[in-house]
């Protein structure tokens, strides 16, 4: 599979992340025994699953560790910025949508479990009913990107910022 972005980890010095091309898969890797020691997955396919892919790739990725949390943030072709913590993958979750996402009718969940030895966190889809007051206005802006994204970068002083760009040039900075 074609390696689109290398990442160094932000807690383990001999780890390295690579997202793939295809599933929006980010695997990482100790430099020091050549394993593979843990997946994220965002694919409507099987974890891990490589007869069938999605063309979703990961393009950008930042590691971060603050506190008690080891977290990874990922975009890409989707259109999606996702949180990814480490430790409590529950936890994990889509932080901003596509513009043009759909996703009234679904519940995104994170889970982790251990597959050929290494440690998947992946994204499944539970369909939910909304009550009339949670359904989003017509009216409402979308606030997500319109293209693929193409970079990640972060602040930390004078605030925490969240910076993306885009494939249409479009950069969008998050609190």
């Amino acid at each position: 599979a074609c390696v689109r972005r290398l990442a160094c980890h932000a807690l383990e010095s001999s780890w390295v992340a690579a997202s793939f091309h295809g599933n929006n898969e980010v695997s990482m890797w100790d430099l020091e025994t050549a394993a593979k020691r843990q997946t994220l997955w965002a694919s409507q396919y099987p974890p891990l699953s490589h007869s069938q892919v999605s063309n979703d790739t990961v393009l950008t990725m930042r590691s971060m560790h603050q506190g008690s949390k080891t977290f990874f943030i990922t975009a890409g072709t989707d259109k999606r910025i996702r949180y990814w913590d480490l430790r409590e993958p529950e936890q994990s979750g889509i932080i901003v949508g596509s513009a043009t996402d759909n996703l009234d009718n679904v519940q995104l969940i994170y889970n982790n479990r251990m597959i050929d030895g290494t440690e998947v966190i992946y994204e499944t889809y539970e369909k939910r009913r909304l009550n009339y007051e949670d359904r989003p206005r017509k009216d409402e802006a979308s606030i997500g990107h319109h293209d693929c994204i193409t970079d990640i970068a972060t602040t930390k002083s004078p605030q925490n910022f969240l910076i993306t760009s885009s494939m249409n040039g479009v950069i969008k900075v998050w609190k």
